[in-house]
């Protein structure tokens, strides 16, 4: 399934910053498939649907350094451990 939301008078889809598997959490999984892509153990794809076991590279940046990557993964994993950072709500 593709996330979906919707407004008044807009129909929008699509995953959020740092959602790479596109299922509607950014969570330690996330982070794990980031490192999986980085070691090329998993693949990235830039468009929707996700082909199976692929993550979605248009919002694996979240540090905003043009990379996909460890980084990304650790400021992932730092939200969910409690440590702030650019990235965290």
């Amino acid at each position: 399934p593709m996330p979906l939301t919707v407004q008044p008078g807009v129909i929008s889809f699509g995953c959020a910053r740092g959602d790479v598997d596109c299922n509607g959490q950014v969570q330690p999984r996330d982070a794990l498939f980031i490192y999986q892509y980085e070691r090329s153990i998993r693949s990235g794809v830039q468009s929707l649907p996700l082909q199976n076991g692929a993550i979605y590279l248009p919002v694996c940046d979240v540090n905003d350094d043009a990379l996909c990557g460890a980084e990304d993964a650790r400021w992932i994993m730092q939200c969910e451990v409690g440590q702030t950072n650019d990235f965290c709500p």
